[in-house]
C-alpha cells in the first residue's frame, strides 16, 4: 500500500476511534430524558460499549485474516455509520416503548437500569460492534511494514481519536447543536471516510454503495426530529397535561408542564421536571398561590419561625438546589415587612433559572434581594467571602429525581454548612425515603447529627419524604414555635399576607411529627471518601418494591 492510502486508511483510523467516544459520550445524553444519568445508567453505557467493542475486535480479526479487503473495512464503516444515524429517529420511540412515559417510576426504579441497559443494546450495540471491527482490519492491512508497528500505530492513532472524540460532544457538540445532531455529525465522520474509500478502493462499485450511504443518511437526517421530545403523559386523576418548554441543556433534559385538573374552579399546576420526571418535580407552582399544596416547600417557607432574628433585621437565607425558586419566592412573600429578606441560592444549570425566569416567576438577574449563582452549591457555600453567614440554609438538591448528589451528603459538606451558618441558624434538606429506617436516610440523620450534635428528623405529610434540621447550637431547633398559638405570639399580629393561615395550619404538622437524632456509633457517617448514597436509596427502594409487589 502507497503512502497516501496508508495515510487516508489510518486517517480513517483516527475518525474512526473519534467516533466511537463520541457515541459513547452522547448515548447516555440521549437516553437521559427517559432514564435519567444514574451511575447505573452510565454503567450500562459503558458496558454495554466495551462488549461490543471486544466482539468487534473478534470478528474483525477472524474476517481480516480471511478476507484482508479495504473495500470491505469502509463498507462496514459505512453500515456503521447509518446505524449511528439511524439510532436518532430510533432513541424516543425505542425508549418509550421499554419505559412507557405514565409509569411513576418511583415504584418501579428498577425499570430505569433494566431499560436503559436494553436500549442502549438495541440502538448502540450493533454500531459499536461494528466500529470495533475497524482496527484489526486496518492492522491487517497495514501489515506489510510489520505486525507490532502496524498495530502500534492503529492503536496510538485511534486512541488519540477517541481522546478528541471525548471532548468534542461535551465542550462543543451537545452544548451548541444537541445530542442527536451530535450523533449525526459521529455517523458523517463515518460515512465520509467510507465513501471515499470505497471509491479509491472498489472503483465504481464502490462509489455506488458510497452514493447509498450518503442518500441514506441524508434520508436519516432530514427525517430526524432533534428535539428529544417525551411527549404529554396521561394523568390518573382525570386531568390534562400541556408541555410548555422542553429544553436540552449542558446538564440535562428539562420540561415545563402544566397540568389542569377539574373542578370548580379547576386547579393548574405548573411543574419544572429534570430527565425522566413525570410524578416527580423540582420545582412547582401552584396557580394563583405561592403555597404548593402541602408540600416540603410549604415547610421551608416556615424556617423563618426557627430563627432567633429580631423583627426588622436582614434575614439571610441561601438555598443549594435554587431550581426556579420556590423557597425563595415563599419567603419574600411571608416575610419582606417583618424582615428586609436577602437569599443565595446557587443552581448548576444556567438554562434552569432561565426557564424559572421564563415560566416561574423567577427574579431578574439584577433584583436586589435574590442573587442566583449558576453553580455548584457547595462551591457557592466554600467560595463566599470571609464573614458570610446565613440564619437559614436549605439543601434542595436531586441530581435524579430520587438520589442526593453524593457530596452534598457528607460530614464535610455538613461542617462548611455548619461553618457558613449564624449562631442559631438552621439547616435543612429534604430525603427521599419511605420509612425513617431507610439507608440513605439514616446515614444522613446520622452523618448531620455527628456534625452538629443532633438533628431532628420531620416526616412529610406526604409519604415518601423527610426533612432534616439542624441547629447551629447548643439546643436543637424549638419546633413547638410552629404551633398556631406560638406563631401569633412571636409575630405579634397576623402578616398582612394572602395564605398566612393556611401556611401556619400546614406546619402545625411538624412539631407533632418531629424526631431528634443522636450520633449513633453504630451507623454510618458519609465521608467525601465513602458515600454510597445512590446505592443505599436503591436499596429502600429494592425494599419498597417488593413489599408493594409482594416478592
Amino acid at each position: 500500500m502507497d503512502r497516501g492510502r496508508t495515510a487516508f486508511l489510518l486517517a480513517t483510523v483516527f475518525l474512526s476511534g473519534a467516533a466511537v467516544m463520541v457515541v459513547e459520550m452522547t448515548t447516555a445524553r440521549v437516553l437521559q430524558p427517559t432514564f435519567g444519568s444514574t451511575t447505573y445508567v452510565w454503567t450500562n453505557v459503558i458496558a454495554v460499549v466495551l462488549a461490543a467493542l471486544a466482539a468487534g475486535y473478534a470478528i474483525g480479526g477472524r474476517i481480516a485474516d480471511r478476507r484482508p479487503s479495504p473495500g470491505l473495512l469502509y463498507g462496514i464503516l459505512a453500515v456503521g455509520g447509518l446505524l449511528v444515524a439511524a439510532s436518532v429517529p430510533l432513541a424516543t420511540p425505542v425508549s418509550q416503548w421499554l419505559l412507557p412515559l405514565d409509569i411513576n417510576y418511583e415504584t418501579v426504579s428498577s425499570l430505569l437500569m433494566k431499560g436503559s441497559l436494553a436500549a442502549t443494546l438495541i440502538l448502540f450495540a450493533p454500531a459499536t460492534l461494528l466500529l470495533g471491527m475497524a482496527s484489526p482490519m486496518a492492522i491487517r492491512l497495514l501489515a506489510e511494514g510489520g505486525v507490532g508497528r502496524a498495530a502500534g500505530r492503529v492503536f496510538a492513532i485511534s486512541t488519540v481519536g477517541s481522546i478528541v472524540g471525548t471532548y468534542l460532544p461535551t465542550l462543543w457538540l451537545i452544548p451548541s447543536y444537541g445530542s442527536r445532531a451530535t450523533l449525526l455529525v459521529a455517523a458523517a465522520m463515518l460515512v465520509a471516510p467510507a465513501v471515499v474509500g470505497l471509491l479509491v478502493f472498489s472503483g465504481l462499485r464502490g462509489a455506488a454503495l458510497g452514493l447509498v450511504a450518503v442518500l441514506g443518511l441524508a434520508g436519516i437526517g432530514a427525517a430526524s426530529d432533534m428535539r428529544p421530545s417525551r411527549g404529554v403523559p396521561r394523568l390518573a386523576w382525570g386531568g390534562t397535561a400541556l408541555v410548555r418548554a422542553e429544553r436540552e441543556s449542558p446538564y440535562q433534559y428539562l420540561t415545563v408542564r402544566e397540568d389542569t385538573f377539574p373542578g370548580s374552579p379547576p386547579t393548574t399546576i405548573k411543574y419544572l421536571t429534570i430527565n425522566e420526571g413525570v410524578f416527580t418535580y423540582h420545582s412547582v407552582e401552584v396557580a394563583g398561590s405561592v403555597l404548593t399544596g402541602d408540600k416540603y416547600y410549604d415547610d421551608y417557607a416556615a424556617l423563618p419561625l426557627l430563627t432567633d432574628v429580631p423583627q426588622g433585621e436582614e434575614l439571610r437565607g441561601a438555598v443549594v438546589g435554587l431550581a426556579a425558586g420556590v423557597t425563595p419566592r415563599q419567603w419574600k412573600h411571608f416575610w419582606e415587612g417583618p424582615y428586609k429578606v436577602r437569599v443565595d441560592g446557587a443552581e448548576i444549570d444556567p438554562v434552569v433559572l432561565e426557564l424559572g425566569r421564563e415560566y416561574f416567576h423567577l427574579p431578574p438577574a439584577d433584583a436586589d434581594w435574590l442573587r442566583a449563582f449558576a453553580m455548584d452549591g457547595r462551591q457557592m457555600l466554600a467560595a463566599a467571602p470571609p464573614g458570610t453567614s446565613y440564619h437559614m440554609l436549605v439543601v434542595d438538591a436531586f441530581s435524579q429525581e430520587l438520589y442526593i448528589p453524593f457530596h452534598l451528603g457528607t460530614r464535610e459538606f455538613f461542617e462548611l454548612a455548619k461553618s457558613r451558618l449564624a449562631p442559631g441558624g438552621i439547616f435543612a434538606m429534604n430525603v427521599y425515603a419511605y420509612r425513617p429506617d431507610s439507608p440513605n436516610l439514616a446515614a444522613l440523620e446520622n452523618t448531620l447529627a455527628t456534625v452538629f450534635g443532633r438533628c431532628q428528623r420531620v416526616k412529610q405529610y406526604w409519604e415518601g419524604s423527610y426533612i432534616l434540621v439542624a441547629r447551629n447550637g447548643a439546643e436543637p431547633a424549638d419546633m413547638s414555635r410552629l404551633i398556631a398559638g406560638r406563631v401569633e405570639t412571636r409575630m405579634g399580629k397576623r402578616p398582612a399576607v394572602a395564605e398566612w393561615a393556611t401556611l401556619v395550619r400546614q406546619v402545625g404538622w411538624v412539631p407533632k411529627h418531629t424526631t431528634i437524632i443522636r450520633p449513633d456509633a453504630a451507623k454510618p457517617v458519609l465521608t467525601d471518601d465513602y458515600c454510597p448514597l445512590e446505592r443505599m436509596t436503591d436499596r429502600f427502594i429494592e425494599r419498597s418494591e417488593a413489599e408493594l409487589f409482594g416478592e
